[in-house]
């Protein structure tokens, strides 16, 4: 079979497996937790696309390209798909999330086949996304795939997760319009919806059409900022991820807002728009450091969590608006990493939550005791992202900070790496510290917690062990991943004394600045900034703000190009 044939399945697989637990919905037993249906369907369209993408890697390593329209239909009225090195790469982490968080929750046992349904679907318009070639079947995969997150997050009808997924429906609603505005924009000044034909007719347009294609640029950023969660864009993240169940959460941390990163990549890929690049290199780091701080403040565990996916977003967006070669790989490898240890992460915190009753990081104490699963998985996730030798986070933020080099931003992304140090400190130091004398009673039963343990084994130990494989082979895999989001770029790396004693040194200041905060005097000052920075009335302001920011840029860059 041609790779034109083959690369299309990536992103039906999921769609095909999701009728199984459909069927099963319709014509099978009542039942909380999904059968066998369920299992093989959740199986078949998680792992089906990672088979397909390893008979296509030939096809795209070093610079190959794979086009191709749906129903063979002509490019200019079909659907066009195109799966190159960015797009494969993406593809395939995307895959191995789902596939971990899929794991967990069949594992769990509590999750219905309604939600198996809604899970495939998620996965179907991710993969659809990252595949997409043309405006317009972009923005509708993105509304798919915003569609089923707002009823994965309120999957559990708890009152948290309700308001998280209304939070996101109401504001992700408003930012597609700027989507829209955006694309009507571009579409009125090349006269097509496919984004590699546009970035051709662009490149030679008048200065008038070059003006209204800056300004649509940046509403469409703006709408795939909302998405991506970075600062300012990022206010219903901490609610809608906090609240969402555990591989809910693992799979939008780990992957979604990933999927509108790379749709970005794309898009900017194809149409110049350096000014653009730039926007990003300053929001990215600032959203590093911000996010840092207010998961600093966080006592809800889940949240601090949340909060570090916007913190860690910046760095990728940091590195890929530098535009260079070394840039681009670490930008791909560092969302990469981030939806390895992140989703790890949000599974055995999310575990420890479960097992202690609360996820109020102050009374969690001794909550792993009754699953070292979850503690070794939160150990391996914790020095994966405080970037510690030999982990994977270590190697990618060292390629971020290079590709950054030295300035301000570079300052701003090394203070971030400090407060992420004593985040995770903080937690690490509350959740292994010995329960009082008056602790609680478990939460779970042992049944519960055989299953909780189980789940964990399938789910997050793969994670925790890709974490520390991909850090251990980084010297081996940076040239294959180079051919894939830089081709021709030539990258080495290897571990160093030097290199391990920056990081510890890093890890050092973290450890204090986290003692500080554990004291009577710091608990007060960081609860006082908790809850700032989310909730609907900040949600709403900073994204108006922000998208006036980008409507800025655009407006300059439009008058620059009329001259």
């Amino acid at each position: 079979m041609s790779p034109e044939r083959l690369a299309f399945w990536i992103a039906l697989l999921p769609l095909l497996a999701s009728a199984l637990p459909l069927m099963e919905k319709a014509f099978g037993p009542d039942r909380s937790a999904g059968g066998r249906a369920s299992s093989l369907g959740a199986f078949l369209g998680s792992a089906g696309p990672l088979f397909v993408l390893a008979l296509v890697y030939p096809a795209v390593r070093d610079g190959g390209i794979v086009r191709f329209t749906v129903g063979a239909w002509s490019p200019l009225i079909g659907i066009q798909y195109r799966l190159d090195g960015p797009a494969w790469f993406a593809s395939s982490f995307t895959a191995v999330v789902s596939l971990c968080a899929g794991l967990y929750a069949r594992a769990r046992g509590a999750y219905s086949s309604t939600f198996w349904f809604l899970f495939l679907l998620c996965h179907w318009s991710l993969q659809s996304a990252l595949l997409s070639a043309d405006f317009f079947h972009l923005f509708v995969c993105l509304e798919l795939m915003a569609l089923t997150s707002y009823i994965l997050i309120a999957y559990k009808k708890e009152s948290a997760a309700l308001f998280g997924s209304f939070n996101y429906l109401a504001v992700s609603t408003g930012a597609i319009v700027f989507y829209l505005l955006g694309l009507y924009l571009v579409y009125g000044s090349s006269g097509t919806l496919s984004i590699e034909e546009a970035g051709r007719i662009l490149a030679s347009a008048g200065p008038r059409e070059r003006a209204y294609a800056a300004l649509g640029m940046a509403f469409m950023a703006g709408g795939l900022g909302v998405r991506t969660a970075f600062l300012p864009f990022h206010g219903w993240l901490p609610d809608a991820h906090a609240s969402a169940p555990h591989p809910v959460s693992a799979l939008l941390s780990g992957v979604m807002i990933k999927v509108s990163f790379f749709a970005q990549w794309r898009i900017l890929s194809l149409v110049d728009a350096p000014w653009l690049r730039t926007g990003f290199l300053w929001l990215g780091a600032s959203s590093a450091l911000i996010g840092v701080i207010f998961a600093l403040c966080q006592s809800d565990a889940k949240r601090l969590l949340a909060w570090h996916s916007i913190s860690q977003v910046g760095y990728v967006l940091a590195a890929f608006g530098t535009g260079s070669p070394a840039g681009l790989l670490a930008a791909g490898l560092h969302a990469a990493a981030h939806g390895a240890f992140k989703s790890l992460l949000f599974l055995t915190v999310g575990s420890a939550a479960d097992a202690a009753g609360t996820r109020d990081a102050y009374r969690m104490a001794g909550a792993f005791r009754s699953i070292p699963e979850a503690a070794l998985g939160f150990v391996i996730g914790a020095l994966s992202i405080a970037a510690l030798p030999p982990f994977n986070g270590a190697v990618t933020k060292d390629l971020v900070l290079y590709a950054v080099g030295e300035g301000f931003p570079w300052f701003l992304l090394v203070a971030a790496s400090i407060g992420t140090a004593a985040s995770f400190s903080k937690l690490g130091i509350l959740l292994f510290s010995a329960p009082g004398p008056a602790s609680r009673e478990p939460a779970l039963s042992s049944g519960e917690i055989k299953r909780l343990r189980a789940a964990l084994r399938r789910g997050a130990l793969p994670l925790a062990a890709l974490c520390l494989v991909t850090g251990l082979a980084a010297p081996v895999l940076l040239p294959s991943a180079a051919g894939l989001l830089a081709p021709g770029y030539a990258v080495g790396f290897a571990f160093t004394a030097s290199g391990t004693a920056k990081s510890l040194a890093v890890a050092a200041g973290g450890f204090v600045l986290a003692r500080a905060v554990l004291t009577t005097r710091g608990r007060t000052w960081t609860h006082r900034f908790e809850r700032l920075g989310a909730g609907p009335e900040a949600t709403l302001t900073l994204t108006l703000l922000g998208l006036a920011l980008l409507a800025a840029l655009g407006g300059w860059a439009g008058r620059e190009a009329l001259g």
